[in-house]
This record gives C-alpha cells, sequence and structure tokens, in this order.
C-alpha cells in the first residue's frame, strides 16, 4: 500500500452503489482493496460484477464466504 493517506478498504457488493463509489475514490487518488460477503444472496451475480471491476481497476479482491450461517 501507499503511505500517503490515501489507502483505503471497500466492502464492494457489486451493486451500482458500491460499485459508484469505489470508481469515485480511485478517481480522487485512493488506493483501494476490495473486501465481498457471499452471504447466500438471491443476486449472486453481483458478486461477479465486484471481480469484473476490481479486475478493471487493478485493485485486490476478496470474497469472504458467509453462506453457512444462511437459515
Amino acid at each position: 500500500m501507499q503511505d500517503d493517506g490515501k489507502n483505503g478498504v471497500i466492502i464492494l457488493s457489486g451493486g451500482l452503489d458500491s460499485t459508484t463509489l469505489c470508481y469515485d475514490l480511485i478517481d480522487k487518488g485512493y488506493f483501494l482493496k476490495a473486501i465481498s460477503f457471499n452471504y447466500g444472496q438471491k443476486h449472486h451475480r453481483e458478486i461477479s460484477f465486484a471481480q469484473y471491476h476490481c479486475k478493471k481497476l487493478n485493485i485486490s479482491h476478496r470474497i469472504i464466504d458467509l453462506s453457512f450461517m444462511t437459515v
């Protein structure tokens, strides 16, 4: 990571809001890492969108599997 005070971690669902925020922060010079949570959501394709945008922006992306918590 850079040491200029513009480092951050973003929770990136892959939806419109978090993706727009991610692009805005990158545009403002932030060095980001992204985390997505797989909790068994109905719209699982959002995680694919998160992966796509992280690859496009060349930022690190981790998916944390929480699907074991679903009832």
